[in-house]
């Protein structure tokens, strides 16, 4: 993809979940990147990362990758696509804020910047100061534990930011009584030139080929059971005489599940080994369908015409279904037969889910395309008044 930029000195700086490692995650942030090219060098753009010395398949970029927790100055914050800002009954991660600290130094984050980090919660100071900030369609909640009062204080971030986009209306829902402007388009992903490069049309045609994508989860009762059941439901597929292998978007978060389940086939996305579209294209060359606990796992296949099972693990998982509701089916995740009778139905109907589900695509894409072009716009004013 051709890219064009402005050439003045301001900054841009990246803030998301990023690994890389999350195929959902990295693919958001390809996409911010390609966006931000048309509009600064490279060089000017910094991208936050968990593990910065392995940008894996970015390093294709020349953007500057910092430790997810270095202090930065830049003109422009970017909150890069995805659920940034959530909240569930039963938190995953108890550690200290200086425990998180000390991870990062192991990191790569410098003594210098651990210092600073330490200073700046000490004054209560934000560790990225920056002119403007916009928010890149993203999705807010759920909020298992919060009254309205307390959801606020937890987006005030993106309460904040000079332009607010989410990218679906639970979301719209969360935000709209705290803020103006506000817009809701989808999710990034779907700008497809900007991270699927594959040309190759083809498509499995086995007729009984099923991946199962998976993942840890211990934040709620609800999401461990339909975890639960959609590997039962995977046994009932491979008892009925269907192909199944399980899918890893995330190796190292779901390391214990890949290893409890090991007598089965696994594909694990690898980002020091692949890109996203390869491994896209993977899944669309040996899978007639996919079963998925994943968001992503349905929006980016979707886009190589692999139709899905969403099992709704968490509210989310609906909110992506609503994105595709034609060419995908949808089950709560409460019952492992349920999933197994909707997979079978997904085989059943293949052909005629994913003609739905190139309809549905285009939809999403036109939507992607309207925010592109309002982006743009905003982007281009606010750098002329900067200047």
């Amino acid at each position: 993809m051709q890219m064009q930029h402005n050439q003045t000195n301001l900054k841009a700086h990246i803030r998301g979940a990023y690994g890389p490692g999350n195929l959902g995650d990295d693919v958001l942030l390809e996409v911010c990147i390609n966006i931000l090219r048309n509009h600064f060098p490279e060089q000017t753009i910094s991208v936050g990362l968990n593990k910065p010395s392995k940008p894996g398949y970015l390093n294709k970029y020349r953007c500057r990758f910092t430790h997810i927790s270095a202090p930065i100055k830049t003109d422009f914050l970017f909150y890069g696509g995805g659920g940034q800002f959530f909240e569930f009954k039963k938190k995953s991660n108890n550690r200290s804020a200086i425990q998180k600290v000390l991870e990062a130094r192991k990191q790569g984050l410098s003594l210098k910047d651990i210092a600073k980090i330490l200073t700046n919660r000490a004054l209560r100071k934000s560790n990225i100061s920056f002119q403007k900030s916009a928010a890149i369609c993203l999705g807010l909640g759920p909020f298992e534990n919060s009254s309205s009062d307390l959801i606020r204080d937890k987006i005030a971030p993106f309460l904040r930011c000079d332009y607010k986009s989410v990218r679906d209306n639970e979301s719209f829902l969360f935000a709209t009584g705290h803020a103006q402007d506000l817009k809701v388009y989808t999710d990034p992903t779907f700008l497809v030139d900007h991270w699927f490069t594959s040309t190759n049309k083809s498509r499995a045609a086995h007729g009984n080929a099923v991946g199962i994508i998976l993942r840890k989860w211990d934040l709620n009762e609800h999401g461990r059971n339909a975890i639960s059941n959609t590997i039962e439901a995977a046994r009932l597929l491979i008892k009925a005489g269907k192909k199944v292998s399980f899918i890893s978007l995330y190796r190292d978060y779901d390391k214990e599940i890949i290893e409890s389940l090991n007598e089965f086939d696994w594909i694990i996305w690898d980002p020091q080994k692949d890109s996203p579209s390869g491994f896209v294209e993977k899944l669309s060359n040996n899978f007639d369908i996919l079963v998925s606990a994943r968001a992503h796992g349905v929006l980016l296949p979707a886009q190589a015409g692999i139709p899905s099972v969403v099992v709704g693990i968490e509210p989310k998982l609906k909110n992506i279904h609503d994105f595709l509701p034609n060419g995908t089916l949808y089950c709560d995740g409460n019952d492992a037969s349920d999933i197994f009778k909707q997979a079978l139905s997904c085989l059943e109907r293949k052909e005629e889910l994913t003609l739905k589900l190139n309809e549905d695509v285009r939809r999403q894409r036109a939507l992607a395309d309207s925010f592109l072009e309002d982006f743009d716009s905003w982007i281009n004013l606010t750098i002329a008044e900067l200047r």
